[in-house]
């Protein structure tokens, strides 16, 4: 009968975690508690930074709120616990490579991360980790003018590039009566539908 030292020792089963009811544990009642306190208070709690690497090891962080630094291309975030959930902050410019098996990123494709950048990932067992969802800390308006201000293709990449495209081709559309149209041409000039002209009524004539 061991005290755990992590949240991954406990089962989600209650009766495969300690104490049994056979078990003497008044000497150890006290550091059980404490361990169900801290892993409760952990839910909560920023981690210590996580230096970007090729294996960046969300799994052995201390806490969901992880903070990303450097700028290393990353390809995994190491062993974890199925179920395990990490929301990540990313402190600088780096590359997230998309894998189908043990790093699953929205849309199947690579993305390069801007300072302030954040994302959930939740561990599927092993070393396999999905992206739940991705937010961009820039907004859509203005992010091809910040493209220049990162540095251009060099410093973005070309996935970036092709993520700014499509939403500057999103931004050239609005949608009227159910139907996509091309706005681009009118650059920052919205489009103002004229109201329906109102119907005329036919006016008998009676004679006088």
């Amino acid at each position: 009968m061991a005290v755990p030292t992590a949240i991954t020792d406990l089962s989600a089963t209650a009766a495969s975690n300690s104490p049994a009811g056979s078990d003497a544990v008044f000497t150890d009642l006290d550091n059980f508690l404490r361990a169900i306190q801290a892993f409760i208070r952990q839910g909560d709690t920023r981690a210590a930074n996580v230096a970007s690497a090729s294996t960046a090891d969300l799994g052995a962080a201390v806490g969901r709120i992880v903070n990303i630094t450097g700028t290393t291309t990353i390809t995994s975030f190491g062993a974890g616990t199925a179920g395990e959930l990490r929301t990540v902050r990313f402190t600088g410019i780096l590359t997230l490579t998309h894998n189908g098996t043990s790093l699953i990123l929205p849309k199947a494709a690579n993305i390069v991360t801007a300072v302030g950048d954040a994302g959930t990932f939740r561990s599927l067992g092993g070393s396999n980790w999905v992206c739940e969802n991705f937010e961009f800390a820039v907004a859509s308006p203005i992010e091809a003018e910040v493209a220049g201000s990162r540095g251009g293709k060099d410093a973005l990449g070309a996935d970036a590039l092709a993520g700014l495209a499509i939403r500057e081709e999103v931004d050239d559309m609005i949608i009227t009566d159910g139907e996509a149209v091309d706005q681009s041409f009118l650059g920052n000039e919205p489009i103002v539908e004229a109201p329906p002209m109102p119907e005329e009524k036919a006016v008998e004539k009676t004679d006088e």
